[in-house]
């Protein structure tokens, strides 16, 4: 049996006005916020048998708003959107300051470990008081950065970006994960290991819809070989569509990526500790379009395609 816990206390204290709020320009200065969080956690592990376990998890925790999620106000060009923090969205509605998340959670674990492996299951459910997240607007949904004025619609999409509001809804988290790690067999003189996975996580608003910019279920095989100086490493991911979308999101489709890695390690002789790490790292060798659900970008611009970086790291 393992048990954890922590206290924190925090205090915000807004020192300068914010950015104006278009259309009037309108500028704002909260009062100083406190907040109490708090994280307990416990999980009690089982030995089944000499070669099966099960670890039983419960925990609750506070999370504190960020500064971020509580103050910003104005356009994030990283991200194409204009961000409007909590407590610029709570004045708008109410005086109330915004309450730190809760979460409380439950999971189960099994663990097994055998001739063919070691395997692992986990499965997890969660509930989330006040979650915060960013929700896209449907009205006066975009921003002009060139007029610097908020629109319905854009006849030059480039130059208009979409307006997210901070909010906090009541949530529920669930998933699972799944990893089996074969044995190690000597294969010229150094250790070749295979691992599978898979993982899936599904966040719901209380009574409504999908979070917004959610990962699908996702699966893969990874293959590594190393003998002390030479180290290589095949990955290959499957990664589903995301059809349980937000409002206002667009769908993802499924895609394959499949990344590759090889270094090497020359040791320098003399009075220091110095040797040079030749690497060669390989990303997305498929060449596929991908768009992840959890990007803001998703519909103006792909993730980088076929990428190849050959380099050489000195370390003494």
């Amino acid at each position: 049996l393992e048990l954890g816990g922590r206290y924190e206390w925090q205090e915000i204290l807004q020192r300068e006005l914010t950015a104006g709020l278009l259309p009037y320009n309108t500028q704002f200065l909260h009062e100083p916020i406190s907040y109490q969080s708090y994280t307990f956690s416990s999980a009690l592990s089982v030995d089944v048998s000499d070669q099966h376990r099960l670890v039983f998890g419960l925990n609750s925790a506070q999370r504190v708003p960020e500064i971020q999620e509580l103050l910003s106000l104005g356009p994030h060009l990283a991200t194409r959107s204009y961000d409007i923090g909590l407590l610029l969205f709570n004045s708008q509605l109410n005086d109330s300051p915004p309450e730190a998340e809760r979460f409380q959670g439950v999971d189960l674990r099994w663990e097994w470990q055998g001739d063919i492996g070691d395997m692992s299951s986990a499965v997890f459910y969660t509930e989330v008081d006040d979650f915060i997240y960013q929700k896209k607007r449907t009205i006066n949904g975009l921003f002009d950065t060139s007029d610097n004025v908020f629109r319905n619609a854009c006849v030059r999409l480039e130059e208009c970006i979409a307006v997210f509001d901070y909010q906090q809804h009541d949530a529920t988290l669930t998933g699972y994960e799944w990893q089996w790690t074969l044995p190690p067999i000597d294969v010229r003189g150094g250790e070749f290991q295979i691992e599978l996975f898979a993982d899936h996580v599904r966040g719901r608003l209380t009574g409504s819809d999908d979070l917004p910019r959610m990962p699908p279920a996702r699966r893969g095989l990874g293959v590594q070989w190393g003998n002390g100086l030479f180290y290589s490493e095949l990955r290959y991911n499957f990664v589903g569509a995301q059809k349980n979308i937000g409002d206002n999101e667009a769908q993802t489709n499924a895609y394959k990526l499949f990344n590759a890695y090889a270094s090497y390690i020359y040791h320098i002789d003399g009075p220091y500790h110095q040797e040079m790490i030749i690497f060669l790292q390989m990303k997305n060798l498929l060449n596929e379009d991908i768009r992840k659900s959890t990007s803001f970008l998703r519909n103006f611009t792909p993730e980088p395609g076929r990428e190849i970086v050959f380099g050489v790291r000195y370390q003494f």
